[in-house]
């Protein structure tokens, strides 16, 4: 029996992580649930342990106090880290496929076309554990502040986000921050 078998992810496991996965990204269900297949499997790769239970901290101050910043550099890096995971065709969704080559613009384009400046790069084990004890922390949140600190995480600007939720930056800006602070009371490092 392989390592990989001797730790395989529950279907419990697979199915809140590809929960999470799906509401965040663009995938398919489907996909999610492969995503969350390899993330788990990576994390148990890794020796990592499984993550910790996520507790209410105490208002005593019994635990780790975690401030806003390192809550918010914590969803980039997953943000980061989850773009790094592989991604096959069948993982997008049906409107980013097509049939139809690429164009080719050059006959030098076809030998070293243009993309990442580093396609190779993959998460480390350690990004993975990370993204694995980061992402269950949405949980905790309804699904607009979900979106809005998924968002952010991924960088995309203020304004934009405006746009997409009819609202004053002002307003979003309050709300991420309310979220940080929920987020920040429900976890126990």
């Amino acid at each position: 029996m392989s390592q990989l078998d001797a730790t395989k992810p529950t279907p419990a496991q697979i199915d809140a992580v590809a929960a999470i996965v799906f509401q965040i990204s663009s995938c398919s269900q489907r996909g999610a649930k492969r995503w969350a297949l390899q993330i788990l499997q990576a994390a148990s790769a890794a020796g990592a342990a499984p993550a910790p239970a996520l507790q209410p901290a105490k208002a005593n101050g019994h635990g780790v106090a975690i401030s806003r910043e390192e809550i918010r550099e914590l969803f980039r890096e997953a943000a980061v880290t989850l773009g790094r995971l592989k991604c096959t065709a069948r993982d997008r969704p049906m409107d980013l496929r097509a049939a139809w080559p690429d164009v080719v613009r050059a006959t030098w384009d076809a030998y070293e076309p243009d993309g990442d400046e580093n396609p190779n790069v993959q998460a480390t084990q350690a990004q993975i554990a990370s993204l694995d004890r980061v992402l269950p922390w949405l949980l905790f949140l309804e699904p607009d502040r979900r979106a809005l600190i998924w968002a952010r995480a991924q960088g995309v600007p203020w304004r934009k986000l405006e746009r997409h939720f009819h609202v004053t930056e002002r307003w979003l800006r309050e709300r991420h921050k309310e979220a940080l602070d929920l987020i920040r009371s429900r976890i126990k490092l």
